[in-house]
């Protein structure tokens, strides 16, 4: 029952490849292979909010600019109309 609750140190998991090949050297641990940064942590998360982020403002952006512009269109259309019937008008008055 008491070596239930003495003190032993725990040793991390060697993780060792499966298969290997002559001509590469290995690491024993993961840990040695890639060290462990703020990049190598949240690098990849970070970049791929950054992509999506940029990809979804610029895909509604061209969208608002379509309709902006389509709306812009009708109202110059509207404009000329307008105008067109005011001149036929004034063309029917002096006749």
């Amino acid at each position: 029952m008491l070596k239930f609750f003495t003190r032993r140190t725990i040793k991390p998991p060697v993780i060792s490849r499966l298969t290997s090949t002559a001509n590469t050297v290995t690491s024993p641990t993961r840990m040695d292979a890639k060290k462990l940064t703020v990049w190598n942590v949240y690098g990849t998360p970070l970049t791929n909010l950054f992509l999506w982020g940029s990809i979804t403002y610029i895909s509604l952006q061209v969208v608002w600019w379509k309709l902006e512009f389509a709306e812009l269109i009708e109202e110059t259309d509207n404009k000329v109309a307008n105008l067109e019937k005011e001149i036929e008008f004034d063309n029917h008055l002096l006749q």
